[in-house]
């Protein structure tokens, strides 16, 4: 009997014995715990009394008023998952599924942090998208990284293959980089290579070792080399913590140990004996329920199964990955698209490049003078069907149009190796797309914001000229009217900024160095408004920055600065009501002081 449970008994006596009255049943124990009806919320379980300990059954053990606190089944701030899925159950944004943000915090619970985002470091190449790497796909491609014989702009500064002769086999490994060799510096690297420690990328698939003792299979931040035991499962390496899983987490070489895991730890009805993978939690063990979090929930050795991020066909891409229909292994984002009736390549269109084109060039079409209209937002056909052919088209647009020039040629199966340029009304080359990659299925692609109305010419050409015959393509054209409102010059300063609405999209040109766009709108208090200036994202050429003012127009509240590959955004609570001021310039890159720009709110 517990002391407390004694010292209430003992009193009890002490007042009744005297008198040679019974015992009142708020002064009995009728469940033999060591406390009275008086103070035990359910004096019929042992296992309910003031000491007990909570556990996860929807009764309130402790009798304090609350079920279950403290436990893996409440859902403490209110997102839905249960603390025992919920890595961070005190924050509403973090709980299994959720949008993973660029914050150093893993909000989708699947243990890494930020992944999906410009600050994650896809290729594992040491930099991520915001700190400059140009191709995050592929591991060979950062800022600083050394230029090779590969088609690609290794370096990131603008220009693939700089300084080198590529024109031959130059490592002498049988392959050109024509023929697909990633590094024509290093025999040891090419299509047929064998992927070996080494830091390099040997069999050109765009990954670093991978299949290897030095690559980390599973990201859980430790490869086979640095002691991960089992390099396939995330929750083991040399710093995990034992749980009862009947396996070596922390690579000792024993499984389990100082863990009693001979009862129901978790108390989900399974032991370890009885299949249970993971005896401390109680949302794991065979009757469990899979979740997108990449733990065996069931315990029958898959994870994520049945689940939106498992790969129901084994094409690689879940239905979290794009896949619009993970039951057929043809069908999925990076498949062909072939005339069947179905979306095969899951951007939302059927058969499109392979059916009946919109319209088809007419030759001759070589230059501006003899340019073909080109048929928006649609389809045209086209083929360089001689040697050094060039396709010209033109193109007249409204003021501020958003315009999207799409070359397929690949998925037709066809070999050409495109460039697509875009001209303005004077014949300048305002924008150039090379798919570049000769490695890999990719053509070219250009995407831009154009604030001046008048007529625009794009040329389709071959990156190899004198290989060009019979190339067929198609050059999908899409136009969308992006401008809620457009600025009014002269607003360099508070005293003549222009008006703006939270909410709405406004348009603006940033003229050189010196120009600055002021802007006053007003809010209500305690409202929360985030800023954003889309540049460098509409190929625009603008690297801009945006200054947040108080009611004085005086005062700076933020600085947001883009970075040569994003454009600027900010994010102000207003605290009180109030006309604030938004300013947008340049950040003084002298070859991207000057460009157009849209300015987001929401």
């Amino acid at each position: 009997m517990h002391l407390r449970g004694l010292i209430l008994l003992s009193s009890v006596f002490a007042l009744t014995g005297c008198s040679g009255g019974g015992l009142e049943p708020a002064d009995l124990d009728n469940d033999g715990d060591g406390y009275v009806a008086s103070v035990d919320c359910n004096d019929n379980s042992v296992a309910v009394h003031p000491d007990a300990v909570e556990v996860c059954d929807g009764v309130d053990q402790d009798c304090n008023g609350e079920i279950d606190e403290g436990t893996g089944c409440v859902d403490e701030d209110g997102d839905g998952s249960l603390a025992a899925v919920d890595c961070d159950d005190t924050d509403a944004a973090t709980y299994p599924g959720a949008p993973e943000a660029c914050n150093g915090v893993d909000n989708d619970c699947d243990a890494t942090v930020d992944e999906g985002t410009k600050c994650y470091d896809d290729d594992f190449d040491g930099q991520t998208e915001d700190e400059g790497d140009c191709n995050d796909a592929n591991a060979n491609t950062y800022a600083g990284a050394p230029e090779v014989c590969d088609g690609l702009d290794n370096n990131c500064d603008g220009t693939p293959d700089e300084g080198i002769d590529c024109s031959g086999d130059g490592d002498g490994d049988g392959f050109t980089v024509l023929q697909g060799d990633c590094d024509d510096t290093n025999a040891s690297v090419k299509p047929t290579g064998v992927e070996v420690c080494d830091t390099f990328d040997n069999n050109c698939d765009g990954a670093i070792d991978e299949g290897t003792s030095c690559y980390d299979d599973d990201h859980d931040g430790q490869t086979e080399d640095a002691g991960d035991c089992n390099d396939a499962d995330r929750a083991t390496w040399t710093g995990a913590l034992e749980i009862c899983d009947d396996k070596d987490n922390n690579c000792d070489g024993a499984a389990d140990e100082g863990i009693d895991c001979s009862g129901d730890g978790d108390l989900d009805g399974f032991t370890v004996a009885q299949g249970d993978c993971d005896d401390t939690n109680s949302t794991i063990h065979p009757d469990g329920v899979e979740i997108c979090d990449h733990i065996d929930q069931s315990c029958d050795g898959v994870i994520d199964e049945n689940t939106p991020c498992f790969d129901d066909d084994g094409d690689t891409f879940s239905e979290n990955d794009g896949d619009c229909d993970d039951a057929a292994p043809a069908v999925n984002p990076a498949a062909d698209e072939v005339e069947d009736g179905v979306d095969n390549d899951c951007d939302g269109l059927i058969d499109e490049n392979v059916a009946v084109c919109d319209a088809n060039e007419l030759e001759p079409n070589n230059s501006f003078f003899v340019a073909d209209p080109l048929s928006m937002n649609g389809q045209t056909c086209g083929a360089i069907d001689q040697t050094d052919d060039v396709d010209t088209f033109s193109i007249t647009l409204d003021a501020w149009t958003y315009l999207t020039l799409d070359i397929d040629a690949d998925v037709l199966g066809s070999a050409l190796d495109s460039e697509l340029y875009l001209y303005d009304s004077a014949e300048t080359q305002i924008a150039f797309s090379d798919d570049s990659d000769i490695t890999q299925s990719v053509d070219s692609q250009i995407n831009i914001l154009l604030p001046n109305a008048g007529t625009y010419y794009a040329k389709v050409q071959d990156h190899f000229g004198t290989n060009s015959v019979d190339h067929t393509y198609s050059l999908w054209a899409f136009t969308a009217s992006m401008c809620d409102r457009e600025e009014v010059e002269p607003n360099p300063d508070s005293v003549l900024a222009d008006n703006f609405v939270p909410g709405a999209n406004l348009c603006g040109v940033v003229d050189d160095w010196r120009d600055e766009d002021w802007f006053k709108f007003t809010v209500a208090a305690d409202t929360d408004v985030t800023f954003s200036v889309d540049a460098l994202s509409m190929d625009t050429g603008l690297q801009a920055q945006l200054r947040l003012y108080d009611t004085d127009g005086q005062t700076q509240l933020v600085n947001a600065t883009s970075t040569s590959t994003s454009d600027p955004y900010l994010t102000w609570h207003f605290a009180d009501a109030g006309t604030y001021y938004i300013e947008v310039e340049s950040q003084l890159v002298l070859t991207r002081d000057s460009g157009a720009y849209l300015l987001w709110t929401w």
